[in-house]
């Protein structure tokens, strides 16, 4: 519960960037430059490119389809391979609020 508002808190101090879709009915969502940042290191840590398509992992984070069926926005692609990076970045975030960002094991990516 504390990661989770801390993560809102983030979200909200920190100058979004407003991302929007026709469908949302003009709702705003937002990803911070700190979520984005965080969201890169996933993904270096995790797939070498975005719209990777495997048996097992799918997308640019490397996730299992039913976790992105779990996470992703009702107007994305069923497939993670198919999303955008933004796209991307809303569901990770979508999943850090629940479950806090993942531990990569001592990855920092860069």
């Amino acid at each position: 519960m504390l990661r989770a508002l801390l993560v809102s808190s983030i979200l909200t101090l920190h100058g979004p960037i407003a991302v929007s879709h026709p469908s949302l009915s003009n709702s705003m969502i937002h990803v911070s430059h700190i979520q984005e940042e965080r969201v890169l290191v996933v993904h270096h840590c995790e797939e070498p490119l975005w719209n990777v398509n495997g048996l097992s992992y799918q997308g640019g984070l490397g996730w299992l389809h039913a976790t992105w069926l779990t996470f992703r926005l009702p107007w994305m692609p069923l497939n993670m391979a198919y999303a955008s990076i933004t796209e991307q970045s809303i569901a990770m975030i979508r999943f850090a609020n629940r479950y806090g960002w993942p531990d990569l094991s001592g990855c920092h990516a860069y």
